[in-house]
């Protein structure tokens, strides 16, 4: 009877894990990496929103983008290395987003940055600034520095307290233990 067990439980930590779709999304727009046109690497990076559009039941991205993310062609050196690194830690901070519809449009917004750098239409709404993750608010508040020095430390013992008193006397500004 044991064996049934043991072996169901092996099916359920050999079954693969399955990644949501904004993961596959994500996970592709970082193999874009390797397209040196930085024109093209956009068109991959929309390609690459594909199973969160289909996933949603939107309209599928342009056939030329989907296959870009399919297999992305490398070739020269990457152009914009920096705006496509913003873009992507854009694209990475939307992760804190629950609904899918809303991440969709965090992802394409995090694109701003590079269609602004190539001359492209920006959307009115992608013209603000991406607030930046509130990760330090949620850390709690440094603790405040110790008005003097530390006190002296005791010399305690397994029997110590049992047969004298551990209490510190002050004497001349200085700790001692009696």
């Amino acid at each position: 009877m044991r064996f049934w067990w043991f072996a169901a439980l092996l099916l359920l930590v050999a079954l693969p894990a399955t990644a949501r779709p904004r993961d596959d999304a994500l996970a592709g727009a970082f193999r874009c990496a390797v397209i040196g046109d930085a024109r093209q690497w956009l068109d991959c990076y929309y390609g690459a929103a594909q199973p969160v559009r289909a996933g949603l039941g939107l309209a599928p991205a342009l056939a030329a983008q989907i296959k870009l993310a399919g297999a992305p062609p490398g070739g020269g050196a990457p152009a914009l290395v920096t705006v496509r690194d913003e873009v992507m830690a854009r694209a990475a901070g939307c992760m804190r987003v629950a609904a899918e519809r809303a991440w969709l449009d965090c992802y394409y917004e995090s694109a701003t940055p590079m269609r602004a750098q190539l001359g492209l239409g920006v959307p009115a709404q992608a013209a603000r600034p991406v607030p930046a993750p509130p990760v330090l608010a949620s850390l709690p508040p440094p603790r405040p520095a110790p008005a003097g020095p530390p006190p002296m430390p005791r010399n305690t013992g397994l029997f110590n307290g049992m047969f004298n008193s551990i209490k510190p006397i002050v004497r001349n500004g200085a700790h001692a233990v009696l």
